[in-house]
C-alpha cells in the first residue's frame, strides 16, 4: 500500500505516487478518493506557483532596495503581505505573522534609506495588522520602538518629524486598545516621551506638554517649559507656565513627576518666585 504525498489525500490502488500506471486492480476503489487524490496534485502545483511568485516578489523588493527605488519597494512589499495573509490553507496564525513580520522589515529597510514617507506608510500598515491580528501591545512594542529608532538620532527636517510623528501617534493609540488594557485605556509612557520630544523639535509646545504629562520625562518636561516660556512669555510670566503644568499633574493625581518638574525648573530658572512657592505648598498639603 502506498503512501499519498498529499496527507489526506488518498492514492488510487492501480497508480502510483509517480502518477505510474500498477498491476493492482481494487474494485471497491472509491472515485471519490481518486477526485480527492488529483485535488491534490493539483493543490501541489498551486503552492509551487505561489511559492514561485513569492519568490519573485522578494526578488523585486530586493533590487529596488539595492537601486533605492522607494515606491517600487513600498509596493512590492504591500504585495508581499497581503499574499502572505491571504493565500494558501496553511495556518493562518503563523501567515499572519509573517505578513507582519514583512511590514515590520519593510519599513525598517526603506527607513534606513531614508525613505520616511514610503517606511512610515509601510510602519503605519504594520500598526494596523498588529491590532487587527490583536496582537497584545507588550509583544509588539519592540518592534514599534526598533522602527522609531529607524528614523535616526540626527536631527530630522520639519517633514520627517511629521512622519515619525505620525507613527508614534498610531503607536499610541495601539497601547490604549491594548487586551490587558482595555478598561483602563492607559497610553505608553515612553512612547509619549518620544511623540513630546518630536513636537518639542517642531516648536509644537502645546502639543509636546500634552504629550510630556503622560511620559516619563518630567526633567524634559521642565527644560521644555523654561523654552517655551522664554520663547513665547515675558519674563514676568515664566512661573505661569510651570503653575499650569504643576495643576495639570494634579489632576491626574501625578504629585511625584510634578514635584520633579518643579524642582528642575527652579534650579534651572534661578529664582522661586511667589507662584513656585504656591506649588511647592499645594504638592504638600494635596497627598493629606
Amino acid at each position: 500500500v502506498e503512501l499519498s504525498p498529499y496527507p489526506g489525500y488518498p492514492v488510487h490502488p492501480t497508480h502510483s505516487v509517480t502518477g505510474h500506471s500498477t498491476s493492482t486492480n481494487d474494485p471497491d476503489w472509491d472515485e471519490g478518493a481518486l477526485r480527492a487524490t488529483q485535488a491534490g496534485v493539483e493543490y501541489r502545483g498551486f503552492l509551487e506557483g505561489t511559492m514561485a511568485s513569492m519568490a519573485s516578489l522578494k526578488k523585486r523588493f530586493d533590487d529596488a532596495i539595492e537601486s533605492s527605488d522607494l515606491y517600487t519597494a513600498e509596493q512590492t512589499c504591500r504585495t508581499i503581505a497581503h499574499r502572505l495573509r491571504t493565500t494558501g490553507d496553511g495556518d493562518e496564525s503563523l501567515q499572519h505573522a509573517q505578513a507582519r513580520e514583512a511590514l515590520e522589515s519593510g519599513a525598517l529597510a526603506l527607513l534606513k534609506l531614508n525613505g520616511t514617507q514610503s517606511g512610515t506608510s509601510l510602519a503605519l500598515d504594520f500598526v494596523k495588522a498588529l491590532r487587527t491580528d490583536r496582537v497584545p501591545f507588550s509583544e509588539g512594542k519592540a518592534s514599534l520602538l526598533e522602527i522609531v529608532s529607524a528614523y535616526g538620532v540626527a536631527e530630522l527636517s520639519d517633514e520627517e518629524e511629521v512622519e515619525k510623528l505620525r507613527f508614534v501617534k498610531s503607536c499610541i493609540d495601539y497601547s490604549k486598545v491594548d487586551l490587558d488594557n482595555v478598561g483602563l485605556k492607559v497610553e505608553d509612557k515612553e512612547l509619549n516621551a518620544i511623540a513630546a520630544i518630536s513636537s518639542w523639535a517642531r516648536r509644537d509646545f502645546g502639543a509636546a506638554q500634552k504629550y510630556f504629562l503622560l511620559s516619563d520625562q518630567p526633567e524634559k518636561f521642565a527644560e521644555m517649559l523654561l523654552d517655551w516660556s522664554s520663547t513665547y512669555g515675558l519674563k514676568s510670566e515664566i512661573d505661569l507656565f510651570l503653575t499650569r503644568a504643576v495643576l495639570e499633574y494634579a489632576l491626574r493625581n501625578n504629585l511625584d513627576d510634578a514635584a520633579v518638574v518643579l524642582t528642575a525648573f527652579v534650579a534651572r530658572y534661578g529664582d522661586f518666585s511667589p507662584l513656585a512657592n504656591f506649588c511647592e505648598m499645594l504638592l504638600k498639603v494635596l497627598p493629606k
